[in-house]
């Protein structure tokens, strides 16, 4: 059998351009029609005659150092009975529906890359597939059908179906991951922020800590909860300290006498100071609008230990 000379018309081309994105490296898939029929010995010769042809390209030749340059075959399921399609109408739309499903993996494939690379500039990317890890080239190489996962006796939009819906899944995977981590760099920054911050926005149980709140279970603890009592925290600006003594025990009459008590140490670098007052439930909102009328502002917190040590946890997993 004469090699067949391989031209345009007599093979479908496919271009993949791979690798990082700062340096690409391209792939072709060529196919070419071979005869039908029984003659398998026949089809063998007509495909080793197109590799043969494909070889004498100059810019195909063997060069040391770029092995990937020489052609070879490439596995895709062949035969009567391989990857059906059915009528010929089925085969119109299965092109649209390839075209689609390709440029659909193309995009995802190449926005995961992306995302890799603002993580790790340098990162090597390799092929993982039935429990193996690969570099491209070889990956390529080596590539066989996964026949237990899309028999090529199954028909082409079955497995098709199949594929996108595995690519949709691992797009599903990839994103949550993204935004766990988008959340995760949040949160670093907003402990960072917190650091520095005043005690008007500064989460208080990062100030409130058990090594600085009083609680052996008697009357002078920090922080009194009981059925009818609460304890309130308040901010005072610098230089009103004198004048809340003397004014917070007449904002209600429920207020505990001589029950402010101020968290020594914990002075921002604007002068303001953190206090805490003991008062019945019911003055709570009475209390909170006379504070705001005098610019004291009230800061909502409930002492816990154990919250304290679950938000510890979490920051030392994030940190």
């Amino acid at each position: 059998v004469s090699p067949p000379r391989v031209s345009a018309s007599q093979q479908w081309q496919r271009r993949a351009c791979v690798g990082s994105m700062s340096a690409p490296r391209e792939f072709w898939i060529v196919a070419g029609g071979c005869s039908k029929g029984q003659q398998g010995d026949l089809s063998s010769q007509e495909k080793e005659a197109y590799r043969t042809e494909l070889r004498k390209a100059p810019a195909l030749a063997h060069k040391s150092g770029h092995a990937d340059a020489s052609p070879w075959k490439f596995n895709v399921p062949d035969g009567e009975r391989s990857l059906l399609f059915g009528s010929f109408d089925n085969l119109i739309r299965l092109t649209d529906e390839l075209q689609k499903a390709d440029n659909s993996v193309d995009s995802v494939v190449h926005r995961l890359e992306r995302q890799c690379l603002e993580l790790e500039p340098n990162a090597q990317f390799k092929v993982k597939s039935q429990r193996q890890e690969k570099k491209l080239a070889d990956y390529f190489r080596t590539w066989q059908w996964d026949e237990a996962k899309y028999p090529k006796t199954r028909s082409i939009s079955d497995n098709l179906g199949l594929l996108m819906s595995v690519v949709n899944k691992l797009d599903e995977e990839a994103r949550n991951k993204t935004a766990s981590y988008t959340e995760y760099k949040s949160q670093r920054a907003n402990i960072s922020k917190k650091d520095g911050a005043s005690l008007t926005n500064r989460e208080l149980v990062d100030l409130l800590t058990p090594d600085v709140v009083k609680m052996k279970g008697g009357p002078d603890d920090d922080f009194i909860s009981t059925e009818f009592l609460t304890t309130v925290c308040i901010v005072l600006p610098r230089g009103t300290d004198k004048e809340f003594l003397e004014v917070y025990e007449k904002m209600h009459q429920c207020i505990v006498p001589m029950s402010a008590k101020k968290f020594e140490g914990l002075d921002d670098k604007d002068g303001n100071s953190l206090w805490r007052v003991v008062m019945f439930k019911t003055a709570v909102e009475d209390f909170k609008k006379k504070c705001r009328e005098k610019r004291y502002i009230v800061r909502d917190f409930e002492y816990s230990e154990d919250g304290y040590k679950r938000l510890k946890s979490q920051r030392e997993q994030i940190e």
